[in-house]
């Protein structure tokens, strides 16, 4: 590991954790989309059954 000053070193620091951040974002949105798909899906089953029954 090579000796960095401070300020590269904050500045290393501070890119890393918005790379972890938008990663975390990035896999929370997909699995929002998920959900909501799942529940539009389940919606749509409802009303199918509900006219077919």
């Amino acid at each position: 590991m090579p000796h960095l000053s401070p300020m590269s070193w904050i500045l290393t620091m501070l890119s890393m954790w918005l790379i972890i951040l938008s990663l975390m974002a990035s896999s929370f949105q997909m699995n929002h989309s998920l959900f909501s798909t799942s529940q539009m899906i389940k919606s749509l089953k409802q009303k199918y059954t509900w006219m077919w029954s």
